[in-house]
């Protein structure tokens, strides 16, 4: 369930692509990331847009492997055509629903928690390849 509650913090963030500021979500992602003791970082585009970036080296670094998504999410549309606020994250028959959650946050989610389990299930391990 943690897993979870990370991703509806994740959905709580607003995002809404040329309205609001796209870096509190990727300083949310790069301070998790810090956390499972990661090499990560936030670069500012401009004032909205930005973007968060990770490492953990792996034995072979000449070919890494890249995970990539976006942090922003479109408008909310007609809020009357919502079942649920789509600002807040609510949980329903086992789902997720939000703005973002399955373009692209859920995905984010994924990947950041992945990696930040690996990094703690192994501290001094390094992968195969670099991601």
């Amino acid at each position: 369930m943690e897993a979870v509650r990370f991703l509806k913090e994740l959905l709580a963030i607003p995002g809404v692509n040329g309205r609001d500021d796209e870096g509190a979500v990727a300083e949310f992602l790069c301070g998790f990331l810090r956390q499972a003791g990661l090499e990560a970082g936030v670069r500012r585009i401009d004032a909205r847009h930005a973007n968060v970036t990770a490492f953990l080296e792996g034995e072979e670094t000449a070919h890494p492997i890249v995970w990539y998504g976006h942090l922003d999410t479109g408008p909310y549309g007609d809020l009357a055509a919502w079942e649920t606020d789509p600002a807040l994250p609510s949980e329903r028959d086992g789902f997720v629903t939000a703005r973002g959650a399955s373009d692209m946050r859920s995905g984010l989610a994924a990947m950041v928690w992945a990696l930040c389990e690996y990094r703690r299930a192994f501290p001094h391990c390094r992968p195969p390849r670099s991601i």
